[in-house]
């Protein structure tokens, strides 16, 4: 492959993790807000059901992460097989990137926050209740509508 396409691989690979990432937020958002509305009331066979689903489709999310970790750090071995004197610019700056802090730092918190988004999600289905407190408030006596029924008399009849 050319330092091109290696570049292109790499990138792609990033942007990549970086919408993957995105959809598990998505994903735990949507579990939050099912456990909201109708899970903390819902019976232990639908919960471990909701679990389940949720584990199958975290899995299936981390694995893709994983096959473009994996392309990301084919392409920057493949670069590194180059000889360093023939590499452009941005690929000596992507080389850098490999132990970089930041890079490190980015993935340690990647990790951690799929560890933490799949403990809070599975505590939420589990343990959380609804507090009382939630119930819809009571309309105020100003946005009532007047009585309008309409009586008929027995007379009229």
């Amino acid at each position: 492959m050319s330092e091109a396409e290696l570049l292109s691989l790499a990138q792609n690979a990033i942007e990549q993790v970086a919408s993957l990432f995105a959809q598990v937020i998505t994903i735990n958002f949507a579990l939050a807000a099912a456990v909201f509305y109708f899970l903390n009331e819902a019976r232990l066979q639908m919960k471990i059901f909701a679990a389940i689903i949720y584990g199958v489709g975290m899995l299936m999310y981390v694995g893709f992460i994983g096959v473009q970790t994996r392309m990301w750090d084919s392409a920057t071995m493949a670069l590194q097989a180059m000889p360093p004197a023939s590499l452009s610019a941005p690929a000596a700056a992507l080389l850098k990137l490999t132990n970089d802090p930041l890079l490190l730092a980015t993935t340690l918190f990647l990790h951690i926050g799929l560890l933490i988004l799949t403990i809070g999600s599975l505590f939420l289905v589990f343990f959380w209740k609804k507090d009382a407190h939630l119930t819809p408030p009571r309309p105020r006596a100003a946005f009532r509508l007047p009585n309008l029924h309409l009586r008929m008399r027995k007379d009229r009849v």
